[in-house]
């Protein structure tokens, strides 16, 4: 059987900030909570800084408030809690107005040397494979180990895959023309995606100054 393989210029459906689904926002930032101490209501914030390098996104949402406290305390403490500004990549692949997947890259807070991939597919995906982010292995491309995603969880905008890989773990993708990202629907029939790479590496570099700079 033959695997699709779905293409698309996602430059054409993006242009502004408010064109940009703050769906993977929500869903990253709940990554983010479970893997490091950022409260979950961090997810509720919006991004409103956006930065354009090539088909990737950069976007920003200042004052997330960096500690676990709950929002009962007083509001005396809640002014004293240190703020931060959270930042991640994020790509939206699309094909005849049909969304295919979405992916986002974060710096975790307490692991500032460790990046989470997140991503998210429409429902009806295979949960027990992993969804996987890597090169098509030909003699063209250099060899490059591929990352793996594990599903986590279905909200009702599709189910949600994550990994904590090395700070450096995507260099190596970055440096090719495209990558794809596989994953196999629940009846086993398998899909894979084209992803542009164009700007992901000045992308990358600005997400880690970013995260420095916190």
């Amino acid at each position: 059987m033959r695997v699709p393989v779905y293409s698309v210029n996602w430059l054409r459906k993006v242009g502004s900030s408010s064109e940009v689904s703050g769906a993977l926002v929500f869903a990253l930032f709940l990554v983010l909570a479970a893997l490091t101490s950022m409260p979950a209501s961090a997810a509720q914030e919006t991004a409103n800084k956006t930065s354009q390098f090539g088909a990737w996104s950069l976007r920003c949402a200042d004052g997330v408030d960096a500690t676990s406290q709950p929002q009962s305390a007083s509001s005396q403490n809640a002014k004293s809690s240190p703020k931060t500004n959270q930042c991640e990549l994020v790509l939206s692949v699309r094909s005849n107005g049909r969304e295919l997947a979405e992916l986002a890259v974060g710096v975790p807070a307490q692991a500032p040397d460790k990046l989470v991939v997140a991503g998210r597919t429409p429902l009806g995906v295979l949960l027990s494979e992993p969804m996987r982010l890597g090169a098509q292995q030909d003699a063209s491309q250099p060899s490059t180990e591929p990352i793996d995603l594990a599903f986590f969880t279905c909200l009702s905008n599709g189910c949600l895959a994550r990994a904590l890989v090395p700070g450096d773990k995507l260099q190596p993708l970055a440096k090719l023309d495209v990558v794809h990202l596989s994953f196999r629907e629940r009846n086993g029939r398998a899909l894979t995606i084209v992803v542009p790479t164009k700007g992901l590496d000045q992308a990358l570099a600005h997400l880690s100054n970013q995260a420095a700079a916190e």
